[in-house]
């Protein structure tokens, strides 16, 4: 849920200020194709968050499509409560500068 929020407020930041249709799922600054690289081309404030973002997208997959884990596994036997709460913080982090970023955008 953490990734998933993160990537429709990156997604927001780019429909606003490119207003046109967005594609892709991965937050990750290292990937051209991932939501954050191509924010920080618009806006780059956002280039403190590739840490944040990078983290996020561990949870990508396992968290959003659970039956790709092993045998009857699932996030909660994976993931801590403590991930779980850091994941949060992060993604708040990325909402509350999207929010700024699609706010100045005027």
């Amino acid at each position: 849920m953490a990734q998933q929020s993160a990537e429709k407020a990156l997604k927001a930041v780019r429909y606003r200020r490119e207003g046109s249709r967005i594609r892709g799922h991965l937050l990750s600054a290292d990937s051209t194709s991932g939501q954050l690289h191509a924010v920080i081309q618009i806006d780059a404030a956002f280039k403190g968050f590739e840490a944040d973002a990078g983290l996020l997208d561990q949870y990508y997959t396992a968290t959003r499509y659970p039956d790709v884990l092993p045998g009857d596994t699932a996030p909660y036997q994976i993931y801590s409560e403590n991930q779980g709460r850091e994941a949060l913080d992060k993604a708040r982090r990325i909402i509350t500068e999207s929010e700024r970023s699609i706010n100045s955008a005027g």
